[in-house]
């Protein structure tokens, strides 16, 4: 037993250094926990007064995915006319933007945006005349 305990008594000194290290570390949880705590009641004291500032909002209603269940989703065949007209509506949604981001950004440069009204119509008559 007598061996035990100075084995123990070795192991658990070392040196003052560590035991400086040791105080210095005890002191800075202090402080961390003071600081904390300050912080805490500060805040604890705050709290009633932003919450009487806060303005009162009206109470909003859950929202319910019931009805949206029973008329698209009870059965296969709804859930799939749903999806297949979700994707109709989303592919003519972004079509549409996709094609008028691009005629912007080639603004005269489309066939779309040739004004045909400068090109003669007498041109084709020479083709003819070979004959």
């Amino acid at each position: 037993a007598r061996r035990i305990l100075a084995v123990s008594r070795r192991a658990s000194w070392r040196g003052p250094a560590a035991a400086a290290e040791q105080r210095r570390s005890k002191a800075a949880t202090e402080r961390a926990t003071m600081l904390a705590a300050r912080a805490a009641r500060t805040l604890a004291r705050r709290a009633p007064v932003a919450a009487a500032r806060a303005p009162v909002q009206a109470a909003r209603r859950p929202v319910s995915y019931d009805s949206m269940y029973k008329t698209m989703l009870k059965n296969n065949t709804s859930q799939v006319t749903f999806v297949v007209a979700g994707a109709i509506v989303f592919e003519l949604i972004y079509g549409s933007a996709t094609e008028a981001l691009w005629s912007a950004a080639n603004e005269g440069k489309l066939v779309e945006h040739v004004d045909w009204s400068k090109w003669s119509a007498d041109d084709d008559d020479d083709d003819e005349d070979d004959d």
